[in-house]
C-alpha cells in the first residue's frame, strides 16, 4: 500500500487532494478540497501497514487521535476518521498559515515580549482545554503550533497524546515525542508524564520564542537527553537584556527539572503570565480576548474585533445583538425572553459577553454577534428556542459551529454546561 497521496486523488469519496504537505514516518499529510462544501481541509493518512510489527499500536493511536474532540478555537479538532481500501485517514480543518518556527524566523529569529506573550497565552488556553479533557499532548513544539493569517495560534497533531488514567498504547519504554522539546521525566521515565510535562515543553517554546535559541545543548540524541535532564540554561534576560526579568523568571519556573517545582496547572501559569502582559504593554495595553496589543483610545481590537471595555454583566439579545438588560422582551427586536437561556462567552472576540436567547427561530451571524470578527460568517448559526428548549445548527458558515466539540450539521439540543463554538468564540450554555 502507498504511504503517500497523489494530487487529484479522491479520498473517502469527497476530498480531492490539491497539494502534498509532508510525508513523515507515522503519516503523510496533504491539502484537499471538500467537494461537498468547497472548503479546504487537511488529510492525514496513516503510513503504517499491516505487515509491520507495530501496526496495531500505530493504528490504535491514529484512531484515538481521530476521535479526539477538544472543542477549543486554539486546538484543531478532527472532522472525521475513516478507512477506505485498507487505508486510514483523519480529516481536519486546514489552517492557512505557518508554524511557530517559521513565524519566529520570519520575524528576525526571535519575538519581542509583547509579540510572544499573546501567542503563548493563546496556546496555554488551548493547552488548558486539552488538560481539562484529561489529555496530555506529549509532543508540544513549534512545528505543532500553526499561526494563521490573523496571527492566531492553533495547536495541531494530538497523534501521540495520552489519556490520563488509561493504559498507554505503546507496550514498552520507547520515547514518545520530539526529544528537543521533551521534559526530563519524558526522557528518564517514558510513560510517566502528566500535564506538567506539557507545561515544561511550553516553557521551552517560550524560551525559544523570546531568545531565538534552544535552552537544550547537544547535537546527537544522547547529549540532548543528558542536557534536558541535567543542564540549567541561562535565564532569557541573561541571553537578551531587553527581556523583562519577571517574564524571564516565569519562563524558568515552567522549565523546572522537577514537575512539582513548576506551575502545577496551565491556569496558574496564565495568572502569572497575565501580570507580564501589563508589564510589557504600551499605553494601549492588550486585548482581553486575543492578547493582541491595543492602541490607546481604540474602541475595537484590530486583530480579533473585540470591543474594549465590554462589561461581562451587559446582557445582549442573541437574535439582534441589541442590549437587552433583564427586560422580559428585547427592546430592539421585540422577541420575548422565556426562561433563563443564555450563552456565556469565555474566549474569542465575544469573551465576557452574556447573550440572552429569546423565543423563536432565527439565523444570526457577524452583524448580530460581533461586526468586526471576520471568523464569524454573515449567516453563521440557526437558533430555535421553542417550548423551553434551545436547538442550534450551523447555517453554512465558513468556520462551522460546534456543540461539545462536534459539528452541528443538524439542529442539536443544548444542555446545561455544554460548550458551543461559533467561529473562534467559545460559549457555555446555561438555563439557570
Amino acid at each position: 500500500m502507498q504511504d503517500f497521496m497523489e494530487i487529484g486523488e479522491l479520498i473517502l469519496g469527497r476530498y480531492e487532494i490539491v497539494d502534498l504537505l509532508s510525508n513523515g514516518g507515522q503519516a503523510s499529510l496533504a491539502k484537499a478540497i471538500d467537494r461537498q462544501t468547497g472548503q479546504f481541509v487537511a488529510v492525514k493518512r496513516l503510513s503504517a501497514t499491516p505487515d509491520q510489527s507495530n501496526y496495531r499500536e500505530e493504528l490504535a493511536r491514529f484512531q484515538r487521535a481521530g476521535r479526539m474532540r477538544i472543542g477549543h478555537p486554539a486546538v484543531v479538532d478532527p472532522i472525521e476518521c475513516a478507512e477506505e481500501d485498507g487505508q486510514w485517514y483523519i480529516i481536519m480543518p486546514y489552517i492557512e498559515g505557518v508554524n511557530l518556527e517559521q513565524f519566529v524566523a520570519r520575524h528576525g529569529g526571535r519575538l519581542p515580549a509583547e509579540e510572544a506573550i499573546p501567542i503563548i497565552e493563546a496556546v496555554t488556553n488551548g493547552l488548558e482545554a486539552i488538560h481539562r479533557h484529561g489529555v496530555v499532548h506529549r509532543d508540544l513544539k513549534p512545528l505543532n503550533i500553526v499561526i494563521d493569517l490573523q496571527g492566531l495560534p492553533h495547536i495541531v497533531d494530538l497523534g501521540i497524546c495520552r489519556k490520563m488514567g488509561e493504559a498507554t498504547i505503546t507496550q514498552g519504554s520507547g520515547l514518545m515525542g520530539t526529544l528537543q522539546w521533551m521534559s526530563p521525566e519524558q526522557v528518564s521515565r517514558p510513560g510517566s508524564e502528566d500535564h506538567r510535562s506539557d507545561l515544561y515543553s511550553l516553557g521551552v517554546i517560550l524560551y525559544y520564542s523570546l531568545t531565538g535559541i534552544s535552552p537544550v545543548k547537544g547535537d546527537e540524541a544522547g547529549a540532548i537527553a543528558m542536557s534536558i535532564y541535567r543542564d540549567v540554561p541561562p535565564e532569557p534576560c541573561q541571553v537578551l537584556g531587553t527581556i523583562p526579568a519577571p517574564l524571564s523568571q516565569v519562563c524558568m519556573k515552567l522549565m523546572a527539572k522537577r514537575p512539582e517545582d513548576r506551575f502545577q496547572t496551565a491556569e496558574a501559569f496564565l495568572k502569572a503570565l497575565g501580570g507580564q502582559v501589563s508589564n510589557v504593554g504600551g499605553a494601549g495595553g492588550f486585548c482581553n480576548s486575543c492578547g493582541a496589543p491595543a492602541e490607546a483610545g481604540a474602541k475595537f481590537c484590530r486583530s480579533c474585533g473585540a470591543e474594549f471595555g465590554l462589561s461581562s454583566l451587559a446582557a445582549v439579545c442573541l437574535a439582534c445583538g441589541g442590549e437587552a438588560g433583564e427586560a422580559d422582551a428585547c427592546p430592539h427586536c421585540g422577541l420575548r425572553f422565556t426562561g433563563r437561556h443564555r450563552l456565556l462567552f469565555t474566549s474569542g472576540a465575544l469573551a465576557g459577553r452574556s447573550l440572552r436567547i429569546p423565543e423563536g427561530t432565527y439565523v444570526v451571524g457577524r452583524e448580530e454577534l460581533c461586526p468586526r470578527d471576520q471568523h464569524i460568517s454573515r449567516r453563521h448559526l440557526h437558533v430555535a428556542c421553542l417550548n423551553g428548549s434551545v436547538l442550534v445548527a450551523d447555517a453554512g458558515s465558513t468556520n462551522k459551529t460546534y456543540v461539545a466539540g462536534r459539528p452541528a450539521d443538524a439542529l442539536t439540543p443544548l444542555v446545561d454546561g455544554v460548550e458551543l463554538c461559533v467561529g473562534g468564540n467559545t460559549a457555555i450554555y446555561t438555563s439557570h
